[in-house]
C-alpha cells in the first residue's frame, strides 16, 4: 500500500539528490530513515539534500566514537517534504563511504 509507495519514493529521491561523482565514488554505508507522515498518489514533493561534510575532529579510524565511521564518511541530510510548503513527510541521514580499489588481476599473467 501506501507505506511500500512512500519508502520506494523516498529512497529513489535521496538517490536522485546525491552528486552523480559521488555515486561514482563511494557507496551507501549506512542509511537512516524518519517518517513523519504518510503522502498520498497525488501529492507534489520537492527533496533537498545537504552534506553535513567530512567527520571532522574525529579521530581517524576511531570507530567507538563515531559510531563506526571512517573520517572520510561523508554525511549527508535529507527531507522531503509537500512542495510549497514546510510540511515534511520524511528526513533521512545517510552516511557515504569510499568505495575500495580493486586491484588489477592481469599483474600475475603478464609474466607467464
Amino acid at each position: 500500500g501506501f507505506l511500500r509507495q512512500n519508502l520506494i519514493m523516498f529512497v529513489s529521491r535521496i538517490f536522485a539528490d546525491i552528486p552523480q561523482n559521488i555515486l561514482e565514488t563511494h557507496q551507501l554505508h549506512t542509511i537512516t530513515l524518519d517518517y513523519r507522515r504518510e503522502c498520498n498518489y497525488n501529492d507534489v514533493v520537492e527533496s533537498f539534500a545537504s552534506l553535513e561534510g567530512l567527520m571532522n575532529g574525529e579521530s581517524e579510524g576511531c570507530l567507538s566514537s563515531n559510531g563506526g565511521r571512517d573520517s572520510d564518511d561523508l554525511v549527508f541530510l535529507h527531507i522531503v517534504r509537500l512542495a510549497g510548503s514546510h510540511i515534511e513527510i520524511n528526513r533521512a541521514r545517510t552516511v557515504w563511504r569510499e568505495k575500495a580499489i580493486k586491484k588489477s588481476s592481469n599483474a600475475s599473467s603478464d609474466y607467464n
